[in-house]
C-alpha cells in the first residue's frame, strides 16, 4: 500500500514540474535536524523523504551551497552552466501539494532561497527535492503548536460541521491554545449557553506588519447555530509589545453557537490563544445566608443567582435602640428604692441604669435629759416589730450600746443607769420581723443630749 502511495505521489510530481523525476521506491525516512548533502552536477536530480507531523505545527528547513560553472549533460559531455538551485514541494497523504518553494541562481552564487516557514496540520507527508547543477546541504525541523484540540489533516476543526466542542464554565481561567495554517486558514469551536448571557472572549496573537504589506491579524468571530454572523456588543484591541490582544462582548440568547478564528496568511504568526467566559445579564437572585440586624450590629443577606453561580451581598443597618422607660421605685423603712431607668424594647439593653435608693430613715422627735439618764422619742413607723436605741459617747457612734424594745406601737424609750453629767449621742431605727428574719430601717440623725 505504501509504495502505491509513493507511485501515486511520484506521478504527481511527474505532471505538476517536467523537470522533476521522482522514483517509485518507498521514500526514506526524513530524520529532523540532520544536515543533508548532495553533489549535483547533472538538469535534475530527485530526492523524496517522508515526515510525520503529530499535531499541528512549524515544518521548518534551510538550504545552502553553491550553483556549480559547469556540468555534465545525459550524454556524459561536459556543458556550461545558465544557472542552478532546487524546487521543494511537500505532498499530503491525498497526494496534494500543499507547500512549494523554490531558488534558481547563476553559476558560482551561493544558494540563499527566500525561504518561507510551513505551517502544517498533523499528519504524513511527502517531500520532494529537485535539485539541479550545485553543491547543496539541507535541513529541517519540527515545532509541535500543543493545540488543546490537535488538528491533522484527517480530523481538523477548519468548518462549522467539524468544530470543537468547549464548555465555557472551564474557560474562565484556562487558556484554549491553537494554530492556523496550510490548509488550516480558521478554526472552529462550538459551545452552547442554557440562558441569556454576555459572552466575554479575548484572544492573543503575535502581531506582525510586514514591510510594505497591509496589516494582517488573526482574529475571533461568533456565529449562531444558523451560521450567521452575531455583532458584539463592545470591541477593543491592545498592541503590547509584539502581541495583539482583542477582547470583545457578545450579548447571546440561549442557544448554540461557534467561535471562528481566522485571518492568517504566510506573513502571520499562527499561534494563537484565548479565554472565554459567560455570565449573566439578568440574574435570578435567592437568598442563601442572612444574618439578622440587631440593635448595634449591622446584619448581612448573601443571595446567589441560580442561573450563573454569582454572590451579591448587602448589608443590613443596624436597627437601634427603642427606648423604654423604668419607673423609679420610691424607698420605705424596710425596702430601698431606686432611681428611673431606661431599657431597649427590643434588645432589653440597660441604657440608663437605675441606682439604689437608701432605705427612709427613722425620724426622733427629741430627746430629753434625766437623772443619769435621757429619753429619746420617734415617729411610729407602720408595720414596724420593734425598735432599736443605740447611744455612744462618741460622734460617730464608735462603740455603741445598742437596746432593742419590741412592739411596734411605741414611741418613746427611756435610757438609765447612765453616768451623771454626760454627754451622749442617740440615735433609733425600727425593724420588722419578716420570715423568721429581722429587716431593719436606716437609723435616724444622731441626737445628742447631756445628762442630769
Amino acid at each position: 500500500m505504501k509504495k502505491l502511495i509513493c507511485i501515486v505521489l511520484s506521478l504527481i510530481l511527474v505532471i505538476s514540474s517536467s523537470t522533476m523525476v521522482v522514483s517509485a521506491k518507498e521514500p526514506d525516512r526524513l530524520t529532523v535536524n540532520k544536515t543533508y548533502s548532495w553533489l549535483v552536477d547533472t538538469k535534475n536530480e530527485t530526492y523524496t523523504y517522508k515526515f510525520t507531523m503529530s499535531d499541528s505545527g512549524l515544518f521548518d528547513y534551510s538550504f545552502g551551497g553553491t550553483v556549480y560553472h559547469k556540468g555534465t549533460a545525459s550524454d556524459g559531455t561536459v556543458i556550461s552552466i545558465p544557472y542552478g538551485g532546487y524546487s521543494l514541494k511537500i505532498f499530503n497523504e491525498k497526494g496534494d501539494t500543499v507547500f512549494t518553494d523554490s531558488y534558481s541562481s547563476a553559476p558560482g552564487l551561493n544558494i540563499v532561497g527566500l525561504k518561507t516557514p510551513a505551517y502544517l496540520l498533523g499528519g504524513t507527508y511527502i517531500l520532494a527535492l529537485d535539485l539541479s547543477y550545485g553543491d547543496f546541504k539541507f535541513s529541517a525541523t519540527v515545532d509541535s503548536s500543543n493545540e488543546n484540540y490537535k488538528e491533522t489533516y484527517l480530523h481538523n476543526n477548519n468548518s462549522f460541521s467539524l468544530a470543537d466542542s468547549i464548555n465555557c464554565e472551564l474557560l474562565e481561567n484556562k487558556k484554549i491554545y491553537g494554530t492556523l495554517g496550510i490548509d488550516d486558514e480558521q478554526d472552529y469551536y462550538c459551545f452552547s449557553l442554557a440562558r441569556d448571557s454576555y459572552f466575554d472572549i479575548t484572544l492573543n496573537s503575535k502581531y506582525v506588519l510586514p514591510l510594505g504589506m497591509a496589516e494582517n491579524y488573526i482574529k475571533p468571530e461568533i456565529f449562531n447555530a444558523a451560521e450567521d454572523t452575531v455583532s458584539p456588543v463592545s470591541s477593543k484591541e491592545n498592541i503590547d509589545s509584539d502581541t495583539r490582544i482583542i477582547t470583545q462582548r457578545y450579548l447571546l440568547t440561549s442557544g448554540k453557537y461557534y467561535i471562528k478564528v481566522s485571518g492568517w496568511n504566510n506573513y502571520v504568526n499562527p499561534k494563537y490563544n484565548f479565554t472565554a467566559k459567560n455570565s449573566c445579564f439578568n440574574h435570578r437572585y435567592k437568598r442563601t445566608k442572612y444574618n439578622s440586624p440587631t440593635c448595634i450590629k449591622s446584619g448581612k443577606a448573601v443571595y446567589s443567582c441560580a442561573y450563573c453561580g454569582s454572590t451579591a451581598t448587602k448589608t443590613l443597618a443596624a436597627l437601634g435602640h427603642t427606648e423604654k422607660g423604668i419607673p423609679k421605685i420610691a424607698p420605705t423603712y424596710f425596702t430601698a428604692g431606686k432611681t428611673a431607668g431606661k431599657i431597649c424594647a427590643k434588645c432589653n439593653a440597660v441604657l440608663l441604669s437605675q441606682k439604689a435608693v437608701p432605705k427612709k430613715a427613722l425620724s426622733t422627735k427629741k430627746v430629753t435629759a434625766g437623772k443619769k439618764s435621757f429619753t429619746v422619742s420617734w415617729k411610729k413607723v407602720s408595720g414596724a416589730s420593734g425598735y432599736q436605741v443605740q447611744y455612744s459617747v462618741y460622734k460617730n457612734m464608735k462603740s455603741p450600746k445598742t437596746i432593742t424594745t419590741k412592739g411596734g406601737s411605741k414611741s418613746s424609750f427611756k435610757v438609765q443607769k447612765l453616768k451623771k453629767n454626760k454627754k451622749y449621742y442617740v440615735r433609733v431605727r425600727a425593724y420588722k420581723n419578716k420570715n423568721k428574719k429581722r429587716i431593719y430601717s436606716s437609723y435616724s440623725k444622731a441626737l445628742s443630749v447631756k445628762t442630769k
